[in-house]
């Protein structure tokens, strides 16, 4: 049997309790574009698609994916933190702005069904 790079990665992320999304769908894998951001070859793995999914785990309650992306993120996007903030090195304002958007995003679902029920 015959073990692929991507094969590889997926089985160490699974070790390391890390997710990542990638930039296309396996069945449609496009090319870079404007929102890409860098995208990392053979993977697909791109930062662009990893912040969307902060929101989207949130969006959704998925409280165990957004941990694990967000362990990802801190592997891999370098932290520094002083007594009083947190940043990451590898990121930018638009990364930031992605990351406060997801970390203070209720669940959607709560409200659509509260208000179903009213």
């Amino acid at each position: 049997m015959l073990i692929t790079s991507a094969t590889l990665i997926v089985v160490i992320a699974t070790f390391l309790a890390v997710r990542y999304a990638v930039e296309w769908a396996a069945a449609r894998v496009g090319h870079d574009d404007i929102d890409s951001g860098p995208v990392i070859p053979w993977l697909l793995v791109s930062a662009g698609s990893s912040g969307l999914a902060l929101v989207a785990a949130k969006t959704f309650d998925d409280e165990p994916y957004f941990t694990k992306l967000v362990t990802a993120l801190d592997f891999a996007a370098f932290p520094i933190e002083d007594k009083i903030s947190l940043r990451y090195a590898a990121g930018n304002q638009v990364g930031d702005t992605v990351l406060l958007y997801a970390i203070t995003l209720g669940p959607a679902w709560h409200e659509v069904d509260r208000r179903r029920r009213r």
